[in-house]
């Protein structure tokens, strides 16, 4: 099976997760603020089980534990499921790390983006982690992203 990234991209539907989470502490019962990086925000999360399997499988996890900052365009596991089968198979194979790299940083932006940054960035393009450009469309109110102009996604 081949499956390009362009092809991938187009089927997967986005969320944002972001370098640096805050989140309010309840082992203790205070209110003291605990600091999370994407990969334990994805786990806690608990619809990104996907997404942090392939992060470990190409060796990212430590990068994206890391300072960055990051933003990560983050498919979910149902966007996953959306798939073809076999899809999710033969990305995680092993022989398959230079694709699995690629696409996963294809959705990595080394760069802090909020939601209110990525609107005010409407018609422009920005590069992501794997030198692919990433396109910016807000249509009807909904943010749309696509590569180079094609294979549109829904955020």
């Amino acid at each position: 099976m081949i499956f390009n990234r362009s092809t991938i991209f187009g089927l997967i539907l986005f969320v944002f997760v972001f370098s640096l989470v805050v989140a309010c502490d309840s082992d203790n019962g205070d209110d003291h603020v605990a600091e999370m990086d994407i990969v334990d925000t994805a786990i806690d999360n608990g619809n990104f089980n996907t997404l942090v399997a392939a992060v470990q499988a190409a060796s990212l996890e430590q990068t994206l534990r890391g300072p960055g900052p990051f933003t990560v365009f983050a498919p979910t596991d149902d966007a996953f499921n959306a798939l073809p089968p076999g899809t999710v198979d033969f990305l995680l194979q092993p022989g398959n790390i230079d694709t699995r790299l690629d696409i996963l940083t294809y959705h990595v932006y080394g760069g802090s983006l909020m939601a209110s940054d990525v609107i005010a960035r409407d018609g422009m393009s920005f590069a992501m982690l794997n030198g692919g450009l990433l396109n910016i469309d807000v249509v009807g109110g909904s943010v749309v992203l696509n590569q180079g102009g094609s294979r549109p996604a829904t955020i």
